[in-house]
């Protein structure tokens, strides 16, 4: 029987779409890794000859899925290997292969995108990216490469996109309204102060919405534009921790700042939820080493990759019908608002 990407991957302990990375020489992976990964291939006489199979089937059987540099870093790894493991999924059950790239623009004359593009290496692109190039968009479509764009609309480009996404102006009116439905008065929310990051200021519309849907109170306080990450949460604790006292709840537009906003009044002797409710959102998996349990938002990652993944093979095989469409998340709840 012939060796499989999924016969290294248990040997090497890695996933089978790090194999592919490693075997593809990407730089998203360490040197070591991709060395230990290949020489267990080499034992196994693991055939992987690309060029030969394109020569002979005129296609190649890949699907290069887009991801931005960088994004198996610490901060940005959480959101990102929820999309890439039902990505890899969904395009190995079909019996692609999934090779993972990632955009860097900065040290290139030309792209990694532009690359595949023009080299035809893959046969299709499934991207999860918002800071794509406009002429790289602008080449996809001039070489009629099959494509899908997976959660981001690129931020600087308006021709035609086939789109699967989530609704965050709804996702921060259902955060929202489920915090003034448990009788909380004075809502507050923490989103991000980077103008790029269109996801977040689609939460706080959400958010606003609902407030006045309620009836509430706001202020222009209540709505603080930060730095998205765990130390942020735990720092506004500290400075402003009146503010904190005079409200009844917060909606984190992420799971980390909210993580951190607990760490940093549990510090100050506040208790969750019976002296202020918390609501993140991404409900990421580092919630359960957290106590109280975050209640978060859980974002539709499989339906969102389920569709884009079909969307992308249904114009591989001739059908080439493009589409939007936008998947609403839902409420997880768990420990940190107080219900009624």
């Amino acid at each position: 029987m012939a060796t499989t990407l999924k016969d290294i991957a248990k040997l090497a302990n890695v996933s089978e779409s790090t194999v592919s990375r490693c075997l593809n020489d990407s730089s998203s992976v360490s040197a070591a890794t991709k060395e230990r990964v290949k020489k267990i291939a080499e034992e196994l006489n693991f055939q992987f000859n690309i060029n030969a199979r394109n020569l002979a089937k005129k296609k190649t059987n890949r699907i290069g899925i887009i991801f931005p540099d960088g994004y198996y870093r610490f901060n940005m790894r959480d959101f990102f290997s929820g999309l890439e493991e039902y990505l890899v999924k969904d395009v190995e059950e079909r019996g692609y292969e999934a090779v993972i790239y990632t955009l860097n623009n900065r040290s290139r004359k030309i792209s990694n995108l532009k690359k595949l593009i023009n080299g035809r290496e893959v046969d299709g692109l499934l991207i999860a990216c918002r800071d794509i190039p406009v002429e790289d968009m602008e080449a996809i479509r001039k070489n009629k490469i099959p494509y899908v764009l997976v959660y981001y609309k690129p931020n600087k480009y308006w021709g035609e996109m086939n789109l699967y996404t989530n609704d965050n102006v709804y996702s921060g009116y259902l955060a929202t309204m489920y915090l003034a439905d448990n009788g909380c008065k004075k809502i507050a929310t923490i989103t991000s102060s980077d103008k790029r990051m269109k996801n977040y200021a689609e939460r706080t519309r959400g958010y606003i919405k609902a407030i006045k849907e309620s009836r509430l109170k706001i202020e222009r306080s209540y709505v603080m534009k930060e730095e998205i990450n765990f130390k942020t949460g735990e720092r506004l604790a500290h400075e402003r921790e009146d503010f904190f006292r005079g409200i009844d709840a917060v909606f984190c537009q992420q799971d980390k700042v909210a993580l951190g906003l607990m760490k940093g009044l549990k510090e100050l002797g506040f208790s969750v939820p019976e002296d202020i409710s918390i609501i993140g959102h991404d409900n990421m998996e580092i919630i359960d080493y957290f106590d109280p349990k975050l209640t978060s938002v859980e974002q539709p990652f499989k339906n969102i990759c389920k569709n884009s993944s079909e969307s992308l093979f249904n114009q591989i095989d001739g059908k080439k019908k493009k589409m939007r469409k936008i998947f609403r998340g839902s409420i997880v709840e768990r420990e940190t608002v107080k219900v009624y």
